[in-house]
């Protein structure tokens, strides 16, 4: 993705905002400072995990393991809610800078952390290979129904994996203005294959949603994103706010550059 820096590139553009409320601030704030006004519509809404059983599984046994893995900041705030602190030996693998940034501001240090933004990046660092990590017993901090590649593949690779689901994640329930929201919006960032899905049952007119430019994180996201019906797709990096904004920024200078040239054909 194109990286642009235009100051008010966003300037008069609204655009909806999918992240939960919890975690949508810094987004916001980024889209306000490039001109641009932010509509919050959450489609995810973070709650405590439906069962306790693995959290206290943790808690009572935490020493027992040499690396934990964080899959989202999500699970590290979550997860130090829940054990305020962590053992001095235990070493500490983050998917995503945004992970590591949310570690980094508890006192944290990464040990692991690989260049992309997904399980396959982390599969793929030297230390997460076979000869690494044969024998060693590693917990995997996540929310509930996660995807399983990457317990599977360090499974098969001969570790002993053990999931610590500290939190869950559920549809939220529409706002009385939700749809005013949507007809007042220039273009949606979404964030995940469950936040499209559930964005797409929250609205009333999906027809309008669909037509919208849409952006996502990543290829398995525009793939959902075209099996849902959306056309005008905009394939940020990762999930990271500053992606997010290179995305918008760079469908913003195209809009833009459209609009100019429409202008000097007249």
């Amino acid at each position: 993705m194109k990286n642009v820096t235009d100051t008010n590139i966003l300037n008069t553009i609204n655009v909806l905002v999918t992240r939960p409320k919890e975690l949508a601030d810094d987004l916001c704030g980024l889209i306000t400072r490039a001109g641009g006004e932010p509509i919050r519509y959450p489609a995810l809404e973070i709650r405590d995990p439906g069962a306790s059983n693995s959290r206290e599984f943790v808690s009572n046994n935490i020493r027992a393991f040499s690396l934990a893995i964080f899959i989202s900041p999500t699970a590290v705030t979550r997860t130090l809610q829940y054990l305020p602190s962590l053992p001095q030996n235990l070493r500490i693998a983050a998917i995503g800078s945004r992970t590591a940034e949310t570690l980094e501001q508890a006192g944290i240090h990464t040990d692991i952390l690989p260049d992309g933004h997904d399980s396959e990046s982390l599969l793929t660092h030297p230390q997460m290979q076979a000869e690494a990590i044969h024998g060693a017993n590693i917990i995997i901090f996540r929310g509930e129904g996660g995807r399983t590649l990457l317990g599977d593949t360090l499974t098969s690779r001969g570790a002993n994996v053990v999931y610590a689901e500290m939190y869950s994640r559920a549809k939220p329930e529409p706002d009385a203005d939700s749809d005013q929201k949507l007809m007042r919006s220039d273009i949606v960032a979404a964030t995940s294959n469950e936040c499209l899905l559930n964005l797409l049952d929250m609205v009333s007119d999906k027809t309008h949603l669909r037509s919208l430019p849409l952006i996502v994180p990543g290829a398995r996201c525009e793939h959902m994103a075209r099996i849902l019906g959306f056309k005008d797709i905009i394939v940020a990096d990762n999930a990271t706010d500053n992606a997010t904004m290179d995305a918008l920024r760079y469908w913003a200078l195209k809009r833009h550059e459209s609009s100019e040239n429409s202008s000097t054909a007249r």
